[in-house]
């Protein structure tokens, strides 16, 4: 099985990867709505198209209050780091793959205190664990 960064592969299937989640008790998730727009930039050709994978590092658009991944350089809110995607979720397809009409709500969870490894994190930088520092957020290679 090939790991990375969210995910494990064994080429046609894909599972969740859990491991820069250091300790999953004292982690607190909450449910967001997410963007369908959501998008995992470094998500490999091989995956799912639109699979946001585990351990992806979420903003908050302000306006509609939805969640998507975290941009440094954006200015729709998204911009400031507010957790961290529990598992994956797909926003665009269903567990069918089917399409997901615009409008459908499309639930997931966030981690938003806790402690995690940030090298293993996606879509992650210096101001992205900034903010999420402020939130209670620890991180174990800080250690």
């Amino acid at each position: 099985m090939t790991q990375m960064p969210g995910s494990l592969s064994s080429g046609k299937y894909f599972a969740p990867n859990y491991s820069w989640l250091c300790d999953a008790a004292a982690a607190k998730p909450i449910t967001v709505e997410i963007s369908h727009a959501a998008v995992d930039a470094t998500l490999p050709a091989t995956y799912p198209t639109g699979l946001l994978r585990s351990g992806l590092v979420m903003g908050k658009i302000t306006v509609g209050g939805k969640y998507k991944q975290y941009d440094d350089a954006a200015v729709d809110g998204s911009q400031v780091a507010v957790g961290v995607l529990l598992h994956p979720v797909n926003p665009t397809l269903d567990h069918t793959g089917n399409a997901i009409a615009s409008g459908t709500v499309v639930l997931g969870a966030i981690i938003v205190t806790g402690l995690v490894d940030s090298t293993l994190l996606i879509g992650d930088d210096a101001n992205g664990r900034a903010d999420l520092a402020l939130q209670g957020m620890l991180y174990k290679d800080a250690f």
